[in-house]
């Protein structure tokens, strides 16, 4: 594993199972940190980065792999903005791979043309990618994505999950689950942007 065991990256929450962000039971990854921070955002919680979401890739791989027994369909990988740390996640997606899971999905606030010019090694790691940031206002009925500009990118040369992707693009059936961690609570899935307000004021 190399440096890769001792490398910082700083992560908000690990969650397995996630039924709203992909398809399928998978695991959920929230990156800690967000430059991009739009207006309107339901997980504001992410943007600050504190030495209290630090840990080392090497150590998250090995909760990650702990998830292997549960068979999980995939890897959902959101945040906070995973861009925002490219050497962590380029590290904790290599390791992923090793460690055999498929159908990894990342969201990010970035627009795919950016990803591509700079980060090219990171997008070949990557099975599906939503891109661009949230716009209020412009609204959505799919449940993947919280506004009408973010895209489906299958990046996947799998036949089976560019399949399943093609099917799941058009799912409008938007499920929340609500999970309590450390004393905290939180809303993994993408609301409808007329109930943001109100599940904010509920989470304080």
């Amino acid at each position: 594993m190399g440096t890769r065991a001792i490398e910082d990256i700083h992560i908000g929450l690990v969650h397995y199972p996630v039924l709203s962000l992909g398809a399928g039971r998978r695991v959920g990854i929230w990156f800690q940190g967000c430059n991009i921070r739009c207006k309107g955002c339901i997980s504001q919680y992410t943007w600050e980065v504190n030495d209290t979401c630090k840990t080392t890739v090497g150590r998250l791989l090995a909760d990650i792999a702990g998830y292997k027994c549960a068979a999980p369909d995939g890897i959902t990988i959101s945040g906070g903005e995973p861009f925002d740390q490219p050497a962590a996640l380029y590290s904790l997606l290599s390791g992923i791979r090793e460690h055999g899971f498929n159908d990894i999905m990342v969201y990010s606030g970035y627009e795919y043309d950016y990803l591509k010019e700079n980060y090219p090694d990171i997008l070949a790691l990557i099975d599906v990618l939503i891109d661009g940031c949230f716009v209020e206002g412009l609204t959505t009925s799919y449940s993947w994505k919280g506004s009408e500009n973010q895209r489906m990118i299958v990046l996947a040369k799998d036949d089976a999950l560019i399949q399943r992707y093609r099917e799941y693009g058009q799912n409008a059936d938007r499920r929340l689950q609500i999970i309590e961690k450390t004393g905290s609570v939180y809303i993994v899935g993408i609301p409808l942007q007329s109930d943001s307000e109100e599940i904010k004021n509920v989470l304080g």
